[in-house]
C-alpha cells in the first residue's frame, strides 16, 4: 500500500501500490504534473478530514487538492475502461497522485502516456 500525503500533511491517504502509472497530457494534468494510478473506491482510504480538501470539478469527475499547501492528491471519475470510449455509468474509479508518496519508487513501474488532449 502507498501511504501518501500532501506537502504539509493535512491530506493523507492510503491506496494500492500500482503496477503501472499514467502520465496524462490533458490541460489539467499537464499543468499540475500529476502521475496517476487508479483503483476502485473501496480500495482508497482518505485518512484526513474531507474539510481539508478543495474540490475542482470541471467535467464528469473531480480533482481534490489540499486546502493548505495546494498539492493535487486524488480524484474521482466515471470508469472509462470500456473499449467503446464511453464512461461506465454507475461505476466510479479513484485516481491518486503517486507523487504524494515520496517513498514510492516510480521507476519500478511502467509509465503509460495518456493522450488526454485528444481523447476528451
Amino acid at each position: 500500500m502507498l501511504d501518501a500525503s500532501c506537502h504539509c500533511g493535512a491530506v493523507r491517504f492510503q491506496a494500492p501500490t500500482p503496477t503501472e502509472i499514467t502520465r496524462c497530457n490533458c490541460t489539467y494534468c499537464d499543468r499540475v504534473g500529476a502521475l496517476w494510478a487508479y483503483c476502485p473506491p473501496d480500495e482508497f482510504t482518505l485518512n484526513s478530514d474531507p474539510a481539508e480538501l478543495i474540490e475542482y470539478a470541471p467535467n464528469q469527475g473531480a480533482h481534490f487538492s489540499c486546502g493548505t499547501c495546494g498539492m493535487v492528491t486524488h480524484g474521482r471519475s466515471p470508469d472509462w475502461s470500456d473499449t467503446d470510449k464511453s464512461p461506465d455509468s454507475g461505476s466510479e474509479k479513484i485516481s491518486y497522485n503517486v507523487r504524494m508518496d515520496v517513498d514510492f519508487d516510480r521507476s519500478a513501474v511502467p509509465v503509460v502516456e495518456l493522450d488526454g488532449r485528444s481523447q476528451w
